[in-house]
């Protein structure tokens, strides 16, 4: 019984952060208003942060929420956070039948051979640099050179954003598009998703070079037993290094 009450509310708890993150995701689109996004984003941040410091004491809600939108109130944080929280509260949402136990599994972390978990990471990471190598000079043959869009529109982040787009991104891409969505749709549709939602940049090098890189994450997925931790850790590690060097030559 306790189990199932469990399951429940943590349904409702996703239940409401998918509603939360698809309105505000909705307003930036129709309306075009990054103010908006960012107070709705810092919202369900909020709201994520009293589930996590109060558990499910109503009373705390709106106190929490005010707390989030006074700490992060500048602008950037909701904007770069948004996406990552439609990715995990769309992950359980969709996996809330489930218990516990059973979603972890469902999304790979049930592993725990590190060994084994470095080895693939490994593989990965070498097995993007090659195809992101391949890809460039691909891409430089056809007269297709617009990579400096991504280079700009990141540099245009404070320092401060730096960390949530290295760690907490691919965290919440790979939960959804590695951990569900392939498990569900299959590696090529998963990995066309996951590319064509990265067309924000509005650049072609990083379309390709996206396709190319979640293909890889996704075979790194498949063939280390459905191991979340590898794509999860070559995605953190290949962003540190992508961020380093657009930093190094500016």
């Amino acid at each position: 019984m306790a189990s199932a009450v469990t399951t429940k509310r943590s349904r409702n708890l996703s239940s409401s952060l998918l509603f939360s993150s698809l309105t505000l995701l909705i307003i930036f689109v129709v309306l075009k208003s990054i103010f908006a996004i960012q107070i709705a984003g810092l919202g369900v941040t909020g709201i994520i942060f009293h589930y996590l410091m109060w558990g499910r004491e109503p009373k705390y809600i709106i106190g929490s929420i005010l707390l989030i939108i006074s700490l992060f109130a500048f602008g950037e944080m909701a904007q770069v956070l948004t996406p990552s929280l439609i990715f995990i509260s769309l992950t359980f949402y969709l996996l809330g039948k489930n218990k516990k136990t059973q979603i972890m599994e469902k999304l790979g972390f049930n592993h725990n051979d590190w060994l084994n978990t470095i080895f693939w990471v490994f593989i990965g990471l070498i097995s993007i640099f090659i195809t992101t190598i391949f890809l460039n000079v691909l891409l430089h043959s056809l007269g297709i050179n617009d990579s400096e869009l991504v280079a700009n529109k990141i540099l245009q982040f404070s320092p401060a954003i730096i960390p949530i787009a290295i760690f907490i991104g691919p965290v919440a891409e790979e939960l959804f598009f590695r951990g569900y969505l392939q498990n569900k749709i299959g590696l090529i549709f998963s990995t066309l998703t996951f590319a064509v939602l990265h067309f924000s940049y509005g650049s072609i090098s990083e379309l390709i070079g996206v396709l190319g890189i979640g293909l890889v994450l996704g075979l790194s997925y498949k063939y280390s037993n459905n191991n979340i931790y590898v794509p999860m850790i070559a995605h953190i590690l290949y962003n540190t290094l992508a961020i380093t060097i657009i930093y190094s030559v500016i």
